[in-house]
C-alpha cells in the first residue's frame, strides 16, 4: 500500500477548534483476491474527514463531525460456487452531532451528560457488506473521579 495522508487544525478563536484530514491509498495485492482483482478489500482510495469543536462556556461542548471517502471492494461469499467475489460498495458522508455538558460536584470530581446523533443525512450505507443504521442517537452520563 501506498499514499499520502495530510491533516490540519486551526483555532479560529479562543473557544472554536477546527481539524481536517485527507487520505489517499493505492492498496494493491500482489496476487488477485478475487479473479481479476488485486485492489485491497474494505480500503476506499479516498477518505475525508472535518471536525468542528465549539465550547459554549466552561461546561458546554458541541461537536460537529463529516466523514466521507470513495467506494471501496468487499468480499461476498457465494454459496453456490463456494467462492468469494469482490463487491463494490458505494463511499459514505456519514456526519455527527454532538454535545457534553460538565457538571462540577467536587473540586476532583465532576458529571458529563452528553446526547450525540450519528448519520444526520440518513444515509444508506453498508459496512464490510452489513447495513448500517439510519439516523441514530444515543446519550448518557460519567462519572469523573
Amino acid at each position: 500500500a501506498r499514499g499520502v495522508e495530510i491533516g490540519a487544525s486551526a483555532a479560529p478563536t479562543r473557544s472554536l477548534t477546527l481539524t481536517s484530514a485527507y487520505t489517499y491509498t493505492n492498496a494493491k495485492e500482489s496476487t488477485p483476491l478475487a479473479a481479476g482483482v488485486l485492489r485491497t478489500y474494505i480500503v476506499p482510495d479516498h477518505q475525508f474527514s472535518v471536525a468542528a469543536t465549539q465550547r459554549i462556556s466552561p461546561r458546554l461542548t458541541l461537536v460537529f463531525d463529516l466523514l466521507a471517502s470513495s467506494d471501496y471492494l468487499a468480499p461476498i461469499y457465494d454459496p453456490v460456487t463456494y467462492l468469494s467475489r469482490a463487491y463494490r460498495f458505494a463511499g459514505i458522508a456519514k456526519a455527527q452531532l454532538g454535545a457534553s455538558y460538565r457538571l462540577p460536584l467536587r473540586e476532583t470530581q465532576a458529571l458529563r451528560l452528553f446526547v450525540k446523533s450519528d448519520n444526520l443525512f440518513n444515509q444508506t450505507y453498508f459496512e464490510s457488506g452489513y447495513r448500517t443504521p439510519g439516523i441514530t442517537a444515543q446519550g448518557g452520563m460519567q462519572y469523573e473521579f
